[in-house]
């Protein structure tokens, strides 16, 4: 079995701090996180960088909901990981639960910020092309296009465009906790 429910993980950790791996994103990690966790978002692993991860150890993985950690499982063990474990129901299902989770204000992530962000920009590319001219129909154009760049190659130019915003700036200034 690959996942273990939050609850037995909750007990397990309080009884004697685990080998945790958030594999959330970074901005996602810097709101709330289990102290003493280590952040190695999922993109990461996908690029078969397993560096960081003790393959003789039991490693427990977690994201926000447990989907992301079941992929992480699951790659892991493809590659010969027999001792990992996904977090069912992941940091939502720690933090609603126990005392666990260590928060930092609250924000809205990243990718979530890219949708409205785009989303806006769509729309008020249409309805200004209708309304003033009909060239700032290219305002949607390129937006989806960029879009489209980043689904493709993985940069999102957005996205390191709104990290940078000044109410994104504390969300990088979390201290970086290492497996023990």
């Amino acid at each position: 079995m690959s996942s273990i429910s939050f609850r037995d993980f909750i007990k397990k950790h309080q009884a004697s701090p685990l080998k945790v791996i958030d594999v959330r994103e970074v901005d996602e990690f810097a709101h709330e996180f289990i102290p003493g966790s280590k952040n190695i978002p999922l993109a990461k692993l996908e690029k078969k960088d397993f560096s960081e991860i003790p393959k003789d150890e039991k490693v427990y993985l977690i994201c926000r909901s447990g989907r992301r950690s079941q992929l992480a499982c699951d790659l892991l063990k493809t590659h010969g990981y027999d001792q990992v474990f996904s977090v069912e129901g992941g940091i939502q299902a720690c933090s609603k639960d126990s005392e666990l989770v260590f928060k930092q204000g609250s924000h809205l992530p990243i990718m979530r910020q890219v949708q409205i962000v785009a989303g806006l920009l769509i729309v008020l590319g249409f309805i200004l092309s209708k309304l003033i001219h009909p060239y700032f129909i290219f305002l949607s154009v390129g937006v989806g296009l960029g879009l489209l760049l980043a689904g493709i190659t993985g940069f999102c130019g957005m996205a390191i465009l709104l990290s940078k915003m000044p109410w994104n700036q504390r969300l990088f200034c979390a201290p970086k906790s290492q497996i023990k």
